[in-house]
């Protein structure tokens, strides 16, 4: 998938919002906002990777300011694509998962990021690595609601049962219009609490559906109903093994008039 959100341009000859075709499972997008060019997920596939060169030419920058990684999981960060892709775009900061990996690929990728971040100290321009860790987001002051900042939802704390529930839940609110990545997240209350978050009611334009449009409760008709997207996008399998988003979801989405 690399689809240009219709109607939602920031610029004549650049795109706010793009997801990438990879080839296989998994999830790739990047944003621009404000000049502040941002990779979502740590993949690159040889299908992705002349999409991204030819969108930051377009965009008018060498490197990315930020990596935002929602989770280890590998269709979200791959070991064997991540080196290639820091070297890419040199991010100056990487917002990484505040969990613990919990796989040889995970742990492979939080080196790789280590590594790179060493490396980055070397030189003349350094790199911030940013683990979205509870203690990390307890330390943030309050949203404010006109100061349109990138604002964090999740991870309240660090589910012991579902890692999923740890994935980082950002609104990106800096651009011509609001976005919000929500992940893999899955569990019903984290819905609920998000539901109840007035500025993201009041401030979201396009959502990134959580878990690839799963139906696993988290995307219900009480969430939709709330917050009112006006885009619902997902990223899926090319050919959509696990029929993503589920029919359920796509029902729902339907039913409010986010498409």
């Amino acid at each position: 998938m690399r689809a240009l959100l219709g109607g939602l341009h920031r610029e004549e000859h650049s795109h706010p919002l793009l997801a990438y075709q990879l080839g296989c499972p998994g999830s790739s997008f990047s944003f621009l906002a404000d000049g502040h060019f941002t990779v979502l997920e740590g993949r690159l596939t040889d299908q992705s990777r002349r999409s991204l060169v030819y969108e930051m030419r377009r965009c008018g920058v060498e490197v990315a300011d930020t990596l935002h990684i929602t989770s280890w999981d590998a269709d979200h960060c791959n070991a064997c694509e991540l080196a290639e892709l820091l070297d890419l775009i040199n991010p100056a900061k990487i917002e990484c998962p505040g969990y613990e990996p919990y796989s040889d690929s995970a742990r492979k990728c939080l080196e790789t990021i280590e590594q790179y971040h060493f490396r980055r100290r070397l030189s003349n321009r350094r790199t911030e690595i940013r683990p979205i860790t509870p203690e990390y987001m307890s330390s943030l002051a309050p949203a404010e609601d006109l100061a349109f900042r990138d604002t964090f939802y999740n991870p309240r704390w660090i589910d012991p049962n579902c890692a999923n529930n740890n994935s980082t839940v950002k609104h990106f609110r800096a651009g011509s219009f609001n976005v919000l990545s929500l992940g893999d997240v899955e569990d019903h209350r984290i819905s609920a609490r998000l539901r109840r978050q007035r500025i993201l009611k009041e401030q979201w334009d396009v959502m990134i559906l959580a878990h690839h449009g799963a139906d696993n409760g988290f995307t219900n008709k009480d969430f939709l109903a709330r917050l009112r997207p006006k885009l619902a996008i997902c990223s899926a399998d090319y050919a959509n093994q696990y029929d993503h988003p589920r029919q359920e979801i796509r029902d729902i989405c339907l039913s409010m008039g986010s498409v």
